[in-house]
C-alpha cells in the first residue's frame, strides 16, 4: 500500500509540472489525423496514468531492493 500512495502523490505532482508546461491542446490537434480526437480531460487523464505507472514501477523497485531478506538466508 505504501507503493501506491507515495507513487500516486509524486504522480500528482508531477502531472501539475507537466501540464503546467504542455498544453494537451498541440497533442490533440496531432491526434486527430489518426481519426481520434480525444478531449483534453482524456489527455490528462492519461498523462496522470501514465505518470502513476511509472512512479509505482521505480517505487515498487525501491521498495523490493530494499527488502532485506530473512535472518539466515541470503539472495
Amino acid at each position: 500500500m505504501t507503493v501506491a500512495w507515495s507513487s500516486f502523490l509524486v504522480a500528482s505532482a508531477g502531472t501539475m509540472v507537466l501540464f503546467a508546461f504542455v498544453d494537451p491542446s498541440p497533442v490533440a490537434a496531432l491526434l486527430t489525423t489518426l481519426e481520434v480526437t480525444p478531449s483534453r480531460t482524456a489527455l490528462y487523464s492519461l498523462g496522470f496514468l501514465f505518470l502513476w505507472l511509472l512512479c509505482a514501477c521505480a517505487a515498487a523497485l525501491s521498495a523490493w531492493l530494499l527488502s532485506t531478506p530473512p535472518a539466515g538466508e541470503t539472495r
